[in-house]
């Protein structure tokens, strides 16, 4: 019996052996490039990525990767300068801080006004929404 168990263990360190060799010289026949590798591992695992920004709906802005306004009316970029005419329900909407808008980086100079409530109305449907601000004049952040 003893005799069958050390027959048993020194296959599988001589299987271990063999595959620990075949490892090691198929890695030394191939064209490893280290700097490569460890760029891809760091791209590729540790960089945040792109996607992790909101960027799905133009009409939403964001910040810290969460919605906290809808964009509606006409937006004006005139160089540095972007005018919303309308940001609706931004009561998560920290003004003092920057927010993203497609891919835009953004911080709040003036608002025009704030409201509590917003009712558009027209022929087919009634549409409230809440926290309004009016004429958002904001800087760019992203020259």
């Amino acid at each position: 019996m003893e005799t069958i168990i050390k027959v048993i263990i020194t296959c599988v360190v001589g299987c271990v052996i063999y595959f620990g060799i075949m490892f090691v010289s198929g890695a030394w026949r191939s064209q490893i490039d280290p700097i490569a590798t460890v760029d891809w591992f760091i791209a590729s695992h540790l960089k945040p990525k792109d996607e992790m920004i909101a960027t799905g709906e133009p009409t939403k802005i964001y910040q810290d990767g969460k919605a906290v306004g809808d964009v509606s009316g006409r937006i004006n970029q005139l160089g540095n300068t972007v005018t919303f005419t309308c940001i609706l329900n931004t009561s998560s909407l920290k003004t003092d801080r920057p927010f993203e808008y497609k891919r835009l980086r953004l911080k709040i100079v003036k608002i025009g006004t704030k409201s509590g409530f917003y009712v558009n109305r027209n022929d087919t449907e009634v549409t409230s929404r809440r926290d309004v601000l009016t004429d958002v004049v904001c800087e760019r952040l992203d020259n």
